[in-house]
């Protein structure tokens, strides 16, 4: 009998806090999904993509980039209007004061108006302060949006 009431506050231990998780997530997910939705009303959304608080996408015939990023209980957005924009790049950041060698702090999809030699726009896609510090794919994901964006901005000169 103390065995299934073990069984049983174990199971509610382990399921309650997931399930609770599961809600933030979604409720999190939701609204994000929501700001993009108002922002992106008339845009012809060719590709997206969304992971860990962050969703952007490109619309390619209104040559856009859109970038929501979500903080919280914060949502910031932005709009790049890539005819105004001559290259991006992706920029990884390590903290040469870091007790992990080699370890990469930020990385950003960057972006340059034309004629600008600072940046235009910075897009955090990884920041070890408020992701956590073990990536899942960060890194190739700015990469392949910055070849997206790239073939955007080249079909346009």
């Amino acid at each position: 009998m103390i065995t299934y009431f073990m069984g049983i506050a174990l199971l509610a231990v382990v399921a309650v806090p997931v399930a609770m998780l599961n809600y933030t997530n979604n409720k999190r997910n939701a609204k994000m999904k929501q700001v993009f939705t108002d922002l992106s009303r008339f845009a012809h959304i060719d590709c997206r993509e969304q992971w860990n608080g962050h969703l952007v996408a490109l619309d390619e015939v209104g040559k856009r980039f859109y970038a929501v990023f979500q903080q919280e209980d914060f949502c910031f957005t932005c709009v790049i209007d890539l005819r105004k924009i001559e290259r991006c790049i992706v920029n990884t950041i390590n903290d040469e004061n870091s007790s992990m060698s080699g370890a990469i702090d930020r990385v950003e999809l960057v972006f340059f108006e034309w004629g600008d030699f600072q940046p235009s726009y910075v897009l955090a896609f990884y920041d070890r302060n408020t992701d956590g510090y073990v990536m899942n794919g960060e890194l190739q994901t700015a990469e392949r949006w910055k070849t997206i964006c790239s073939k955007t901005i080249a079909s346009i000169a």
